[in-house]
């Protein structure tokens, strides 16, 4: 979570065009998103990533972290989101341009989710789940209680279901 948040804030794009839009982290039962303007930068593709070197659209921005000893700047963000997910027994992650922002989608242990049947009233659609009510209220409620005191960023990772 930590190498693409890093990513995102440091391969976004802080024109005037993204109008001062942040980085978010959006939070689901079954995911974490973290979304950024831009979308990919310079011949970069979803394919290509974490396979060749990307072309940096905020050079400044990344020389000035590695000197702070924040990143590494080697191109190695996307291969250790991968062995990290895989350390920690979670699907790889996706990535998706979107409305020209750039998305990165962790899926979560912290609910079971339960594909809606097809026969169900209505369009079925992707961000549609079904959970039974003991489910529901059981995640709603440690959710609630968790979100109830300040925490620190290793209890937020724990209660997740990601690795450090």
């Amino acid at each position: 979570v930590r190498e693409a948040i890093l990513n995102a804030l440091v391969h976004r794009d802080y024109s005037i065009h993204s109008e001062n839009v942040p980085v978010r982290l959006e939070i689901y039962r079954n995911r974490l998103e973290i979304i950024s303007s831009g979308g990919l930068y310079g011949k970069l593709t979803i394919d290509s990533l974490g396979k060749v070197r990307p072309d940096t659209r905020n050079s400044a921005l990344a020389n000035i972290l590695e000197l702070l000893h924040v990143t590494e700047n080697r191109y190695s963000g996307i291969p250790t989101i991968y062995h990290e997910l895989e350390k920690a027994q979670l699907p790889p992650p996706v990535f998706a341009v979107r409305h020209g922002e750039f998305v990165v989608t962790f899926k979560s242990k912290i609910a079971q989710v339960y594909d809606m049947p097809a026969s169900g009233v209505g369009a079925v659609h992707e961000e549609q789940v079904q959970y039974s009510s003991n489910q529901a209220d059981s995640v709603e409620e440690r959710l609630l209680a968790f979100c109830a005191v300040p925490r620190s960023r290793q209890e937020i990772i724990a209660f997740l279901g990601f690795s450090r």
